[in-house]
């Protein structure tokens, strides 16, 4: 039995034992830090190497692109050989995709009718997302072996100036893939979470670009007077963001206006989630799994 074929046999027999993906140990975490070695670029981005000299400077680069731009993008991250393998390895999951809302707010919020109906928090644009859950990506994709690698959560912890970062225990959200096919999008949206990092697998043929507002509001101005504008059509404060597949992201979404343009052509836009958290054990709600991963995730 080869090295690879001795890793998944462990990891499908780990699955199994913990119903799908709740818990790796640090065994097997030491294991998918060999397997990154295959997949990352390390000599464009020594992740594996944040105390030596060319670590040290792709890190100032990288916090310095997210304190100016409130991301940092890593090109290349993954090079075209990986990339396509993941692609294959995920592919079969797409038709387990669950689209949930077909509109929202910015804010996910329901319509109030406290305020005009052209207020922001009142104004829906479209959303057409599929989203696949952790544990209905194939187990011997490699997108789980990134996940669970340390280096690589020691890598975004210093990234986001961060004491710790954790993986999470759900077992939904931890490696989500996004499939947008034709005509589908993003809706413009705030995140509520601190950061996202993301991983692009496979750009469609036209379209499915990603757009953003950088610092449109903050914790004291929602200036919904700016989001309305955007959402309106003004396009004069719009980033069209470069994402290439292989491109690691690490985006601050919080007080970013952002979506996904519509997707043209045949060929689906994917996109990996990577979930991480500042305190140990995170699991979501079941309220929260089942609107975005569909009924099932109550059982």
């Amino acid at each position: 039995m080869t090295r690879s074929e001795h890793y998944w046999s462990s990891y499908r027999r780990v699955l199994l034992a913990a119903e799908g993906l709740k818990h790796i140990d640090v065994k097997l975490s030491a294991v998918t830090d060999g397997l990154m070695a295959s997949l990352v670029d390390l000599d464009r981005y020594p992740i594996d190497a944040l105390d030596q000299r060319r670590g040290r400077d792709m890190m100032a680069r990288l916090r310095d692109d997210l304190r100016r731009e409130g991301l940092c993008r890593l090109d290349g991250f993954l090079p075209p050989a990986a990339v396509q393998r993941l692609v294959e390895q995920a592919q079969p999951a797409e038709t387990h995709a669950y689209y949930g809302l077909t509109e929202a707010s910015p804010y996910f919020n329901e319509f109030e009718s406290q305020l005009p109906i052209d207020h922001p928090r009142n104004i829906r644009t479209k959303r057409q997302l599929g989203l696949v859950a952790a544990d209905l990506i194939p187990p011997d994709c490699d997108l789980h072996s990134l996940y669970q690698s340390q280096a690589l959560t020691r890598f975004l912890a210093q990234v986001l100036d961060k004491p710790i970062l954790y993986r999470v225990a759900d077992p939904y959200q931890k490696t989500v893939m996004t499939v947008m096919p034709e005509g589908a999008g993003h809706n413009w949206h705030f995140d509520e979470a601190d950061f996202t990092v993301t991983l692009m697998l496979r750009k469609p043929e036209q379209g499915g670009d990603f757009e953003c507002v950088p610092m449109l509001r903050s914790a004291t101005d929602e200036n919904y007077d700016g989001v309305r504008n955007v959402l309106r059509g003004q396009r004069e404060c719009v980033r069209v963001i470069p994402f290439e597949p292989g491109t690691l992201m690490v985006f601050r979404g919080r007080h970013a206006l952002h979506r996904v343009a519509p997707v043209s052509g045949s060929r689906s836009r994917l996109i990996a989630l990577f979930s991480y958290s500042t305190a140990p054990n995170w699991i979501g709600t079941k309220h929260t799994n089942a609107q975005v991963f569909g009924p099932r995730v109550k059982v």
